[in-house]
């Protein structure tokens, strides 16, 4: 399956970079989670979008639990599931 993560972006380029580094880094650890890259969606609303490609949608969710997000500045992010 693969999944786009949408969001919004407010805090700088170096600190989308570190944060981007950091998940990368727990999907690397985890199992059945590629990260595919980020990419500059311009046919919604938000600024980046990041493409993982998964085996299924609890390998997702196993990977997900581990990650947080700072809402200052990844103030939206919406998910889209293609299976």
């Amino acid at each position: 399956m693969l999944v786009l993560q949408y969001f919004d972006w407010h805090g700088t380029m170096d600190e989308l970079d570190e944060m981007e580094k950091s998940m990368k880094k727990i999907i690397d650890e985890a199992d059945g989670v590629t990260f595919k890259g980020r990419y500059t969606p311009h046919n919604v609303k938000y600024h980046f979008a990041f493409l993982f490609k998964c085996e299924s949608y609890n390998h997702l969710t196993a990977t997900w639990t581990k990650m947080s997000r700072d809402y200052n500045k990844m103030s939206h992010a919406v998910m889209e599931i293609l299976s």
